[in-house]
């Protein structure tokens, strides 16, 4: 073969191995370039609602202590069939399991970011999330307290309210006022199940404390917002 011949198939193959080479360059600083994009998205959501969730997950993991803390024994206190405050007591427990979920579905909705591949402390959010709602959908632990995914997700999106182009939480007022038309057919069964022995008893509420104390910590790793009360004072922590 013509040596030119071979020099130019030489400098052909070279110049094909030098372009694909660039290709494959070029599309993996594309993929890394997408990568960074949606990691700052999950967190740019993340903290746009992380006060709200705090808050809601916050008061939730109160209430459930209320219910299975003997030392709290809330239902003792309030939930009594004859006891005026049984229906307060009932219905700002729902309410708070509804804010929640609340606040779950607003995120998932806002471009599902939660599913993308996230920084590690948005992860750790994300996989916490997940599991309460794995919690309490999971028949293993009965069916006390247990609210299928569907059943979550069609709570969340019966407490959402529009602020004009922006999403809250509907306030309790609305919640209880609207309650029986709204609301009971998505708590009916776990309202059904909300008396103090039941309560006491529940693996899921302790497990569901546990987790969302997690969640807490997850969220507010600094104490911004919660002191964590449960947690005993590590040496050298200051009290103020």
């Amino acid at each position: 073969m013509d040596a030119a011949v071979i020099l130019a198939l030489v400098t052909a193959l070279a110049s094909l191995a030098v372009a694909l080479a660039n290709t494959v360059v070029t599309h993996r600083l594309r993929l890394a370039e997408a990568a960074t994009e949606r990691e700052a998205e999950a967190e740019a959501v993340l903290e746009r609602y992380r006060g709200p969730l705090l808050a809601a997950v916050f008061d939730l993991q109160d209430r459930l202590d209320n219910l299975i803390n003997p030392e709290r024994d809330f239902l003792a206190a309030y939930g009594g069939r004859r006891n005026p405050m049984r229906d307060e007591a009932i219905r700002t427990t729902l309410y708070r399991v509804g804010q929640y979920f609340c606040w779950v579905e607003v995120m998932r909705r806002d471009r599902q970011s939660l599913q993308f591949r996230e920084p590690q402390h948005t992860r750790a959010v994300a996989d916490l999330v997940g599991e309460v709602g794995r919690m309490f959908a999971d028949d293993r632990y009965g069916r006390d307290f247990m609210l299928w995914r569907e059943e979550q997700r069609a709570i969340g999106e019966r407490m959402i309210e529009r602020h004009g182009e922006g999403t809250g939480c509907v306030g309790y007022a609305t919640f209880a006022e609207n309650y029986e038309m709204t609301y009971s057919r998505w708590f009916g069964r776990f309202e059904g199940k909300l008396d103090r022995n039941a309560a006491m008893s529940s693996t899921r509420l302790r497990d569901l404390r546990a987790t969302l104390r997690s969640l807490v910590k997850a969220l507010d790793p600094d104490e911004l917002r919660y002191r964590r009360d449960w947690e005993p004072n590590l040496a050298g922590r200051a009290d103020g």
